[in-house]
């Protein structure tokens, strides 16, 4: 992928991304996710950055339900918390506030 439009690249690479998490190819899927992040979305077109902000940080969440998926919920907890410091936080609060208050609801077994 050489596309020099960091919005293509985004979204393609989200597509992507989201292909491997779907194959619970998690490894991949995070790879592609943290393309994401790191994407210097200073270059992009200023009426593209707030859409690309938001990619960027549902890609991070997608890498912390990657993690819930393998049962990890320590390194889960600390990537959902990383999308609070994204610029694009106050969308994605009242979202990662439920993941981790499931996160931390224990299993309860049938009797």
């Amino acid at each position: 992928m050489s596309s020099d439009d960091i919005t293509v690249r985004a979204t393609a690479l989200d597509g992507i991304a989201k292909s491997y998490s779907e194959e619970k190819n998690f490894t991949q899927a995070r790879q592609k996710f943290a393309e994401i992040i790191a994407l210097n979305i200073k270059k992009a077109p200023e009426f593209n950055r707030s859409s690309l902000e938001m990619l960027q940080a549902g890609a991070q969440i997608e890498i912390a339900k990657t993690y819930v998926a393998e049962g990890d919920k320590k390194q889960a907890r600390a990537e959902f918390t990383k999308v609070l410091t994204m610029p694009a936080a106050k969308f994605f609060a009242e979202q990662v506030k439920s993941e981790l208050e499931k996160l931390d609801k224990k299993i309860e077994l049938a009797p």
